[in-house]
């Protein structure tokens, strides 16, 4: 029995040494097809290996086991749902905006350009300044989910209507 085992998984070695250098670099669609086909085969291999060894009902017994885990995890995966999507949401912001990218490429900003950010018209006050500045930056600070760039774009349109 133990042979057998060591014969397919030699098997599996030799076949993933012939298939991985075959796997060039090259556009993503193609590469996660040739990938999804693999990983098929290599499940197709593995339950004819435990029907052949006559192991099936272990994969079936895990598959119950597995049944019964999502049943009695679902309630709390549906009570969690909000903070996991938020948890998701800051993982993808995060992982696509690094710290250079988050700041502005300059931090030359004209008048007119300060002005259109805020939505203020030309001779606004340091009073309406402020008021713009702390309600665009309620709805768009990283902390509450919003964008890097677009609270370092606000900030730096106060800086530069203050400015003396």
């Amino acid at each position: 029995m133990i042979r057998l085992y060591i014969l397919l998984a030699l098997l599996v070695l030799i076949w993933a040494y012939w298939v991985v250098p075959r796997l060039q670099p090259s556009p993503g669609q193609w590469l996660q097809q040739r990938l999804k086909n693999i990983s098929v085969a290599l499940m197709i291999a593995i339950i004819i290996g435990l029907i052949v060894t006559g192991r099936l009902s272990v994969l079936i017994g895990l598959l119950g086991l597995l049944g019964t885990f999502l049943m009695r995890a679902l309630p709390l995966l549906v009570k969690y749902a909000p903070y996991l999507q938020k948890l998701w949401l800051w993982r993808q912001q995060h992982s696509y905006q690094s710290g250079a990218a988050a700041k502005p490429a300059t931090n030359a900003m004209s008048r007119e350009q300060a002005l259109e950010i805020l939505g203020l018209q030309a001779g606004a006050s340091e009073a309406d300044i402020i008021q713009a500045h702390r309600q665009l930056i309620a709805r768009v600070h990283p902390d509450k989910g919003g964008s890097n760039y677009l609270a370092a774009q606000i900030n730096l349109a106060k800086q530069t209507l203050l400015r003396p």
